[in-house]
């Protein structure tokens, strides 16, 4: 494994590689990669609880599987990107709110929503779970990209560096993975990653007008809700 796969593998998740800061942010392009190994996982787990329990339990094990390998990191940002928004005041004051590590109503409110929509949508794939999480996934993944790509940074910090690294190459490439699934599964891979990248520039048009850009907070909100959107239209196709 190249050291910038290593490092976005370990940025992205509680799997045991290694790498700098710097090399994850060169190997961000290589997230959809990782999502399709996370999904994997979370999906596989869905399913085994799916033989002997109730589908919304398969759907708790794999909501819950997919905040266990990513160390709940991307929950954190949309959690922190909550009170931020919720925040009285200007940028500064936004992005003080932000900062703070003492999670508020606003950002407890969202990752609980997060977590129940998850489960709840996945409860619904049915016999597809495993795809349906691995193909949201990816989508999620590539959708920081695209969002690091689009929106400038609102502060220093990784979701600068982040973006730094990224030129249309390169996202393309990731792209180009984020869609892959397509191949297997047909076209309706390309509505799901298409829902996901808008939920996710959403995110990121929100996050620029409140707070002046993104920032690694604003990327990991972007990875929930837009996994939200690819789950969503997943299990309706």
């Amino acid at each position: 494994m190249s050291s910038q796969a290593a490092a976005i593998v370990s940025f992205l998740t509680i799997l045991p590689a290694r790498g700098s800061l710097e090399d994850a942010a060169r190997g961000f392009y290589l997230s959809p990669a990782v999502g399709a190994a996370v999904g994997v996982l979370a999906g596989l787990a869905g399913l085994a609880v799916a033989q002997v329990a109730d589908p919304l339990l398969a759907g708790v094990a794999a909501a819950a599987a997919l905040a266990a390998l990513t160390g709940m990191h991307h929950a954190d940002g949309l959690a922190d990107l909550a009170d931020g928004l919720m925040a009285h005041g200007g940028r500064q004051r936004r992005l003080g709110a932000m900062r703070d590590t003492a999670t508020g109503t606003a950002g407890a409110a969202a990752t609980s929503v997060s977590f129940v929509s998850l489960a709840v949508l996945a409860s619904l794939a049915g016999p597809w779970l495993l795809e349906a999480v691995i193909v949201s996934e990816m989508a999620a993944k590539f959708s920081m990209v695209a969002a690091s790509r689009a929106a400038p940074p609102a502060a220093p910090g990784s979701g600068s560096l982040f973006a730094g690294m990224l030129d249309w190459r390169r996202v393309a490439v990731s792209g180009a993975v984020a869609a892959s699934p397509a191949l297997l599964l047909g076209p309706g891979a390309l509505l799901v990653l298409g829902a996901a990248v808008g939920a996710g520039l959403a995110v990121a048009a929100v996050s620029s007008r409140a707070l002046g850009g993104i920032t690694g907070d604003v990327l990991g909100a972007v990875n929930e809700v837009s996994r939200i959107a690819a789950l969503a239209v997943a299990v309706s196709l």
